[in-house]
């Protein structure tokens, strides 16, 4: 009885070994046994796999003097005094000049009398996730490249409103460099405070489906520069999707000087319209006052054909005919001067002027013709 319970524990045991030894080889990581010399002592395929060499040249390697990268003999000491280390690199085999970006979990095992006596290796092979993780950086600097390469601002906002990304040229157009905006609420910064409102209202729905009202659409807005001054913008808005939570990516344009043209166009239009309209005020009242003139002059000119005329009457008939020559002339000069004046060949020069001096002036100049009309003329400064 005794011997077949024997036998029936070594075929037990050896069914135990030999399960493990099936596991071990169909391991989809690599394992190592090493010992308190730090020898090699065993190691599945998947480990020769990782590192390039067949395990027979692996077995009887020594971790400290025979692997190049020291850190990995430094994680088995480590091992060794808590009962487990960590290793993460690119691994470098020196047996087949292979290197492999892997991560090593050590583990120490323990005696009967709970004394570390070796230890254990488990080797992944990290290469698809760093080639990965590389493919991705190349792609993020690939877009920063491009995107501080851009004239545009190029923002991205998260789902609690913080600002995610900020590319050169937003820090050129409104002033705040990546380091101080990262992270900040993108609204109580650069929106002016009568456009927080309207967004408190829209940002809810957006955090939970995306949409909204300037999604997908280019409208003109206005953004508060680090100085404190209004910039204008034009906005394209999207939404993006990542980690199951919406992301707003916005493309800016500063269109400052583009509305500064649009306004200088409209006071210039504006100007010409109000100058135009002078101009027809201008030439009404100037066909009045040269038509007053001339009827006197063809009048009078008319009357010196009756041969009666003679004496005084024929004097005071020339008299009327010259002064209203010299008013007509007078007003022919004046059209002339502000024809030159709106030319811009004559430079105009602002002075104080005694309005009243000028006013006495005039009076005079037509008391003797109002006379004549029996109109009086008064003037009291």
């Amino acid at each position: 009885i005794s011997d077949r319970k024997k036998t029936k524990t070594n075929i037990e045991n050896n069914k135990q070994k030999s399960e493990m030894a099936l596991i071990l080889n169909e391991a989809p990581i690599g394992i190592f046994h090493f010992d308190k010399d730090y020898i090699i002592t065993d190691c599945n395929p998947k480990l020769a796999e990782i590192v390039g060499s067949p395990m027979e040249k692996i077995i009887g390697i020594n971790i400290l003097t025979q692997i190049e990268d020291g850190r990995i003999g430094e994680a088995c000491k480590e091992t060794f005094a808590k009962g487990h280390a960590y290793y993460e690199d690119i691994y470098k085999s020196t047996l087949a000049n292979k290197a492999t970006p892997v991560i090593i979990e050590f583990k120490a095992l323990k005696n009967e009398v709970g004394q570390y006596y070796s230890g254990i290796g488990l080797m992944r092979d990290m290469s698809a996730e760093y080639k990965a993780k590389q493919e991705l950086k190349e792609s993020e600097e690939k877009f920063r490249s491009i995107s501080d390469m851009a004239n545009d601002m190029i923002i991205m906002m998260d789902d609690k409103g913080m600002i995610e990304y900020w590319n050169h040229s937003a820090e050129n157009i409104l002033g705040y460099s990546r380091d101080e905006i990262i992270g900040k609420n993108l609204h109580n910064i650069i929106a002016p405070k009568r456009y927080h409102e309207a967004h408190h209202i829209a940002f809810a729905d957006w955090v939970k489906t995306g949409k909204g009202n300037a999604i997908g659409k280019t409208v003109e807005l206005s953004a508060i520069h680090k100085e404190g001054h209004e910039v204008f913008i034009d906005l394209s808005l999207s939404s993006i999707k990542i980690s199951e939570a919406w992301h707003a990516i916005g493309i800016i344009r500063d269109v400052t000087e583009r509305k500064k043209y649009e306004t200088e166009l409209i006071e210039a239009k504006e100007k010409a319209e109000e100058s135009d309209r002078l101009k027809t005020a201008f030439l009404s009242n100037i066909s009045h006052e040269i038509r007053t003139p001339m009827n006197g002059i063809i009048g009078f000119a008319d009357l010196l054909k009756d041969p009666n005329v003679k004496g005084d009457q024929l004097k005071y008939f020339i008299e009327i005919i010259e002064t209203s020559s010299q008013r007509m002339l007078n007003i022919i000069n004046d059209i002339v001067v502000v024809s030159k004046i709106d030319a811009g060949d004559i430079e105009c020069h602002k002075t104080k002027v005694d309005i009243s001096e000028i006013i006495e002036g005039i009076v005079a100049k037509l008391e003797p013709e109002a006379q004549n009309k029996d109109i009086s003329l008064n003037f009291h400064s």
